[in-house]
């Protein structure tokens, strides 16, 4: 091998063990010396053999000749395999003629982990550096042969392509590599490698495919098919063999010790909503990819780039994902911006900082609408419920009620609310079910409570018409009121929910002084975990009983449905003191409930905390509140510019949302959106970009599982760290192995002719 850029066909990987080709001296010194001197003896009647004796002398000289050969070949041969000799690809072929337009593709994976640095050097580094030593190696045999160089990113697109690459077109080929840059996007190896089977498949010659990468598991094992990311490719390869069309597969690989990590992966609201002054706790999920345990770790937090109290994470384990909350007060109504960081612990920033945008309330609006008004404010049927949710004192909850008649329901603007609250309602007319309809699939909460202005059942339910229907997530079967025969039943949790979360757990009663006398009995589908089939029965529902009593039917208590955008609550008793007297509980597990309650069916905004680098950008708001237009900004405008949303029109449903998609997500930080207000004012809200938490698991998939996805195909790895990448020479194939078989196979032939020589002397 050649110290310059020019290599020559043939190279060593142990260039210092070539003197063992002096072992082919050991057979001819033991030739030698095996020699026996002659002795002359004068012997009358050897003068009648001497013409047969000449003639057996130069067979057996060419005997030993011949054997002599042999044994210096095969010594030869074992000295240069110690050498480790490598040959570039196609080279014999070339020697007899061939191998002239061969054409070379190269697949780069420039997907976030390879922004990965390990001594100051980042790997994509290694992966682009090995790009141009096959450019340089390519040029230097000057073969003809074509060269197109492609990266995941952008898998349909060519970064760079010549149809004949020489000394002349290898600048322009090296200025392109040199100009690739990782992205902290997710690696999309079966996408790119479907595109490179696409791009091979009109080609008429053979093809080298170079596909460098770090083979990062979280990316590499994505699907269900036993030869995927490869499907295609094989598939394609397979059927090109039958036509002398070769595809040779080549994966260059980092190499080198394991990548350790250290990754912010998420941080979660444990309320979906924030309203200003009111404390909200967030979740923060830690992960170690790491041989060894960390500790001590310190997170900053930041709002609006103000510092709030940093929280400590005492240890996380390697291999592990650790979980650590944190209280945040955000003391504005509005969008603000959220930031979670850790301080550098190893060779990828990228997944050491999270980013939220944060939509936050003044207050959560709640309507509650009841049946009856009483003079007594205590037997007044939401005075109780109206002192959980928004209680005086200094203390705000972030709760604001305004109580309504049946009768205002129609009326009433419900899209300024976020919950409704039904308590012990007589049977409503058309408009108000469809009104509350159209609330709750605009993301709306309602919360039903029964009470004995509810029945009878079957008018109530009939009563809701097949609009309104779709609210009731239960049948109404029967009512037990206080004072029939049976004791008082507790209230447990029923099923794994958000909401059945709050109440305790099985064999736990969610009071020990709460007693249930009346409710509704309720029946959902065990099979399909629905009401029965309305007109409307297109909307989306997902039903869970979220609570039960603990009678004998162990009757559900609290069914909750997913309509639409929004969520419906059915409460099987009443929230006053009419059938239970749960909101006397002194535990205040009445308050906590309800406010909770409350909070669970509000949901979050509409606005999305945050994004992961890679999805689109999307944005949901009210149609009849902004104009059907927006400009999304990238998180390093203006360098880079806005991109105009494209939008799907609402229905001709005032109420309904409009859709606003923008482009890829593809640059880490705060991006923005910029909508008009219908009026002409703008209003500008941040948007969070993230990266893909799949991309902070750094541990590569193995050689062996990637030759077997490639079963049938013509591949070898190349290791981009190793000594026989380090200079500007093609990807070769060692000949050590079949020399040892060549060696062991002369020296079979030597023994056995030398045996038949012998025999027939």
């Amino acid at each position: 091998m050649t110290d310059g850029a020019l290599p020559i066909a043939l190279a060593f990987a142990n260039p210092a063990l070539l003197s063992g080709a002096a072992l082919v001296a050991v057979p001819i010194i033991i030739h030698f010396l095996a020699r026996r001197p002659t002795v002359r003896i004068p012997w009358g009647a050897m003068r009648f053999l001497r013409e047969a004796e000449l003639e057996n002398r130069r067979r057996a000289r060419l005997e030993q000749w011949l054997l002599l050969f042999l044994r210096c070949l095969a010594f030869g041969l074992l000295g240069l395999a110690f050498a480790r000799p490598t040959v570039a690809p196609g080279v014999v072929g070339r020697l007899l003629g061939g191998g002239e337009g061969r054409a070379r593709i190269v697949l780069i994976d420039d997907s976030a982990s390879l922004n990965h640095a390990r001594g100051g050097a980042v790997d994509f580094a290694v992966l682009q550096n090995g790009t141009l030593r096959i450019a340089r190696w390519i040029a230097a045999q000057d073969d003809g042969g074509s060269l197109s160089i492609r990266r995941f990113s952008q898998p349909d697109a060519v970064l760079h392509s010549v149809a004949r690459l020489d000394a002349g077109a290898l600048p322009a080929v090296e200025e392109a590599i040199r100009k690739l840059q990782p992205r902290p996007l997710p690696g999309e190896p079966a996408r790119a490698l479907a595109a490179a089977a696409e791009a091979i498949r009109p080609l008429e010659g053979p093809v080298d495919l170079f596909v460098f990468s770090d083979f990062q598991r979280s990316d590499w094992s994505a699907g269900d098919a036993a030869d995927k990311p490869f499907g295609p490719l094989v598939e394609l390869a397979k059927a090109r063999a039958a036509a002398n069309r070769t595809v040779r597969v080549f994966l260059g690989s980092l190499g080198g010790a394991a990548r350790e990590n250290l990754a912010l992966l998420d941080c979660t609201l444990e309320r979906p909503r924030i309203v200003a002054g009111v404390p909200a706790l967030l979740r923060i999920d830690l992960a170690n990819f790491s041989r060894d345990d960390r500790r001590d770790l310190l997170l900053d937090i930041l709002l609006d780039d103000a510092p709030q109290p940093a929280v400590r994470l005492a240890q996380a384990p390697s291999q592990k994902t650790a979980s650590i909350a944190a209280e945040i007060v955000v003391p504005d109504a509005g969008f603000h911006r959220l930031t979670v960081r850790i301080p550098p612990h190893d060779g990828l920033p990228l997944d050491d900082v999270w980013r939220g945008a944060l939509d936050v309330r003044s207050s959560i609006r709640v309507l509650a609408v009841h049946g009856a008004r009483s003079t007594d404010r205590r037997q007044d049927e939401l005075y109780l419920l109206r002192h959980a949710l928004a209680p005086p004192g200094p203390l705000a909850s972030g709760v604001v009620i305004d109580e309504a008649e049946v009768g205002e329901l129609a009326g009433a603007a419900l899209e300024q609310y976020d919950v409704v609250i039904l308590a012990n309602i007589p049977p409503p007319d058309e408009s108000i079910a469809r009104a509350l309809q159209r609330f709750v699939r605009s993301g709306g909460g309602l919360m039903w409570s029964m009470g004995d202005l509810v029945g009878p059942l079957d008018a109530f339910e009939r009563a809701w018409g097949p609009e309104g229907a779709q609210l009731l997530p239960a049948r109404l079967i029967d009512t037990r009121t206080p004072g029939e025969a049976g004791s008082a039943a507790a209230l447990r949790r029923a099923e794994s929910s958000a909401l059945g979360a709050l109440l305790p757990g099985e064999g736990e009663t969610v009071s020990e002084q709460v007693a249930f006398r009346g409710w509704v009995k309720l029946a959902v589908d065990p099979d399909t975990a629905s009401a029965p089939a309305t007109a409307n029965a297109a909307i989306p529902r997902n039903i869970t009983v979220a609570a039960r009593f603990d009678d004998a039917d162990r009757s559900p208590a609290l069914v909750l449905a997913e309509v639409g955008r929004g969520r419906v609550l059915l409460y099987a008793s009443t929230v006053d003191l009419d059938w239970n007297d749960w909101p006397r509980a002194v535990d205040g597990s009445y308050v906590v409930t309800m406010l909770e309650t409350v909070q669970f069916l509000a949901g979050a905004t509409r606005h999305p905390v945050a994004f992961r680098a890679g999805q689109s950008l999307q944005l949901d708001v009210a149609a009849d509140a902004y104009e059907p237009t927006a400009l999304f900004k990238p998180a390093d405008y203006p360098e880079s510019a806005a991109a105009p949303a494209r939008f799907n029109p609402p229905a001709n449903d005032a109420t309904e949302l409009l859709s606003l998609q923008g482009p890829r997500a593809e640059q880490l930080g705060f991006a923005s959106v910029e909508l008009t207000i219908r009026g002409g004012s703008a209003e500008e809200r941040p948007l969070a970009v993230n990266l893909d938490a799949r991309e902070s698991d750094l541990s590569p998939i193995s050689n062996a599982e990637l030759s077997g996805w490639l079963s049938g195909v013509k591949h070898d790895f190349l290791d981009l760290n190793a000594t026989t990448m380090t200079r500007d020479q093609p990807p070769r194939t060692e000949l050590w192995r079949t020399l040892l078989l060549v060696a062991a196979g002369l020296l079979i032939l030597e023994q056995t002719l030398a045996w038949r020589f012998g025999a027939a002397q």
